[in-house]
């Protein structure tokens, strides 16, 4: 008995992107085709597979679309070196504003 495998092409279950903000490049990571989105943030020093990827890798694909982000210094967006000063999560939400228009 003679087996032929069918070679079939999928879709990837994972892009890893990058996008231009405001002069930073960013890396983003954006997982499944479903129709309800959701952004995943890191935490201060976080990056997309520190922080996400027990999500990552158990999300029902057919129903959510990930997307997770390194925010500029953080994971594989660089630079700028980041300021850890009082001002920081302001900067970081505006910075999140500008990356997802």
């Amino acid at each position: 008995m003679r087996c032929r495998a069918r070679s079939q092409q999928t879709a990837p279950l994972s892009v890893e992107l990058r996008v231009d903000v405001g002069g930073v490049s960013i890396n983003y990571l954006k997982v499944g085709h479903g129709p309800h989105t959701v952004l995943c943030n890191p935490g201060v020093m976080g990056t997309i597979w520190m922080d996400f990827k027990p999500q990552i890798e158990s999300l029902d694909k057919s129903k959510f679309t990930l997307i997770a982000w390194d925010p500029p210094g953080h994971g594989k967006s660089r630079p700028p070196d980041v300021e850890y000063d009082p001002d920081f999560y302001n900067r970081g939400a505006e910075f999140t504003v500008k990356f997802l228009k």
